[in-house]
C-alpha cells in the first residue's frame, strides 16, 4: 500500500461566551495508566478551534519529542498551539487534534527494549492510540492519522511508520537521529540505550529494524533538505510545513 513520507533533516463548565473558542487549546499533564509499562504515561493534547462547540470528528497528528524531552516540549518550546492556530486560520492546515506523549522512563525511548523490559512501541499501538481515539473525537482510520517528531522522536516516528504501515497516511520525521552510520557501530550507539547486554546478532537485528539508514532501503520516499540547526527554531519553522503536508493527505 502506498505511503508518503516527508523528511526535513539537520470536566469544567466554561461560561457561554467561551464556547466560540477562537483559538485552540492545550491540555497538559494528562495521564494514561499502562498495563504494559507498569506505570502512568503523561501526554498533552492540542484541541483545534471549535472543538468544544462542534460534534465533528477530527484527523490526528501524533507528535513525538526528542531525547531529554517530554510531553510538554512541543507545547512550551515548540509553541505548538500558536503554530497550529495560525496554520488553521490561514487555511494551510485542516483543523486537527495533536497528541504529544512522553517516553520518559526507559532508556529505549519510544522503542521497545530488546528484552521486553520497556515495551513502549507495544504500548503506543496497543494501549495509547486506542485510548486516545476513544477519549477524543478522532477519525480513527489510517487516512486521517499522521505521525511526526523531532530528533529521537523523528527516528521513532519514521520507524513506527515502517513497522506499522497500516496506521498512518503520512510520516514526517524532523531532524531524525539516524542511528549508527555503519552496522559495525551498532554497539557503541545502542549500548547506552539499553542494549548493553545484547549479543552481536541481537544488536545487528535491532539495528536492521530501528536504524533510519537501514529502513530507508525498504521504501520509496520524499526527501526534503533545508538550512538550519538542530534546535527549536528549526523545528518551529518546520511544523507549519508538516501541518500543510499532512493536511493534503487528510483531504
Amino acid at each position: 500500500m502506498k505511503k508518503t513520507v516527508c523528511f526535513t533533516w539537520p470536566l469544567i463548565t466554561l461560561p457561554l461566551i467561551m464556547m466560540a473558542q477562537p483559538d485552540g487549546r492545550v491540555l497538559e499533564n494528562l495521564t494514561i495508566d499502562s498495563r504494559l509499562l507498569g506505570q502512568e504515561v503523561s501526554f498533552a493534547v492540542y484541541l483545534p478551534p471549535g472543538y468544544e462547540s462542534s460534534q465533528r470528528d477530527y484527523p490526528v497528528l501524533y507528535l513525538l519529542h526528542g531525547s531529554g524531552g517530554d510531553h510538554t516540549s512541543w507545547v512550551q518550546s515548540g509553541e505548538v498551539a500558536y503554530i497550529a492556530d495560525k496554520a488553521i486560520s490561514e487555511g494551510k492546515s485542516t483543523p486537527l487534534i495533536i497528541v504529544m506523549p512522553s517516553s520518559k522512563g526507559g532508556k529505549s525511548g519510544f522503542f521497545n527494549g530488546y528484552q521486553g523490559e520497556w515495551p513502549y512501541e507495544d504500548f503506543f499501538f496497543q494501549e495509547f492510540i486506542p485510548s486516545i481515539e476513544e477519549q477524543y473525537r478522532i477519525r480513527n482510520n489510517k487516512r486521517y492519522r499522521a505521525i511526526s517528531g523531532l530528533s529521537m522522536g523523528g527516528r521513532s516516528s519514521f520507524a513506527y511508520g515502517i513497522h506499522h504501515p497500516e496506521m498512518f497516511s503520512s510520516v514526517c520525521p524532523l531532524s531524525p537521529g539516524s542511528g549508527p552510520i555503519e552496522p559495525g557501530d551498532a554497539r557503541d550507539f545502542y549500548g547506552p540505550r539499553g542494549l548493553s547486554e545484547a549479543s552481536d546478532q541481537e544488536m545487528q537485528d535491532y539495528d536492521r529494524t530501528h536504524s533510519i539508514l537501514r529502513l530507508l532501503d525498504q521504501i520509496p520516499h520524499e526527501f526534503r533538505m533545508r538550512d538550519g540547526n538542530h534546535n527549536w527554531q528549526y523545528w518551529r519553522e518546520s511544523l507549519p510545513e508538516v501541518l500543510e503536508f499532512i493536511s493534503a493527505r487528510f483531504r
